[in-house]
């Protein structure tokens, strides 16, 4: 049961912070692709950044 609880804990979390991101809300970095404009946190982005990646 314990499984269930956290991944309804996770996609909350996620919902959450997709809604922040929407609105602009705690954003605080924007990221530019081909003249597009994309607000982010990066405590996200960095969740996805392997710790050992040389470009650290």
């Amino acid at each position: 049961m314990r499984s269930a609880t956290s991944a309804g804990h996770s996609r909350q979390l996620l919902l959450q912070l997709n809604a922040q991101r929407t609105k602009g809300f705690l954003c605080d970095v924007i990221l530019v692709v081909q003249n597009a404009l994309f607000r982010a946190h990066k405590n996200v982005l960095s969740a996805f950044h392997p710790p050992d990646d040389p470009r650290s």
